[in-house]
């Protein structure tokens, strides 16, 4: 009796592995059990590596609770993602804003540049100076190097906006109905004609709620 049991599971080992090497593994499969919330950790350039200088402390505010993002455009034309050149234009934008408008710091919080790099501007824990007056409370500002009046995002910026928009949102809580682009805020053509659209997705696309 022993013998015989021996002998059945032997030959339903036999069959299994027989069976599972005729034919070929689902790996598409795989995909559908993966956590839906898994963000990979995405990469931003510190803000130490393009600057130095410090923010006015006596001019800025704290960042509130977070529950909007605002897309915007530089609307400098800018055709090279050369690192070097990057740094020049962040140092130009934050020239700009501290010195020639007398800002506390550069207004955005974070900028992506043509090869989807994104580069930290202001603090996250400070309030932005993005969307004009009390619309910069609670809000994210986001800003994509280039003129997209006259030039389209790379498709490597689209990528990073979307992944980076929807990190963002997973981890502040952020309602799609609360990604704007600049101009919902005040009479502007930023984002520009060829951003929006993009902007507009992301309402649709990334969060359910």
């Amino acid at each position: 009796m022993l013998y015989r049991l021996i002998s059945y599971f032997i030959y339903f080992i036999l069959c299994t592995v027989f069976i599972s090497c005729s034919h070929k593994p689902e790996f598409v499969q795989l995909e559908v059990i993966m956590p839906v919330t898994e963000i990979k950790k995405t990469h931003i350039i510190s803000r130490n590596i393009w600057t130095r200088e410090g923010v006015n402390a006596f001019d800025i505010d704290k960042m509130t609770k977070i529950y909007r993002i605002t897309i915007h455009h530089t609307a400098i034309i800018e055709d090279s993602g050369n690192i070097a050149r990057v740094k020049l234009m962040l140092k130009k934008i934050l020239a700009i804003h501290k010195h020639k408008k007398h800002w506390a710091d550069i207004g955005y919080h974070y900028l992506i540049d043509r090869e989807g790099r994104i580069w930290e501007g202001r603090n996250i824990n400070f309030q932005g100076a993005h969307a004009r007056g009390d619309n910069n409370i609670g809000n994210i500002g986001i800003a994509l190097l280039g003129n997209f009046d006259i030039e389209k995002p790379t498709l490597l910026q689209v990528k990073s906006l979307k992944d980076f928009t929807l990190k963002l949102q997973k981890k502040h809580g952020v309602r799609r109905s609360q990604i704007f682009g600049h101009e919902h805020f005040t009479i502007t053509q930023c984002p520009g004609k060829f951003l929006i659209p993009i902007v507009d997705g992301l309402k649709r696309r990334y969060v359910s709620n």
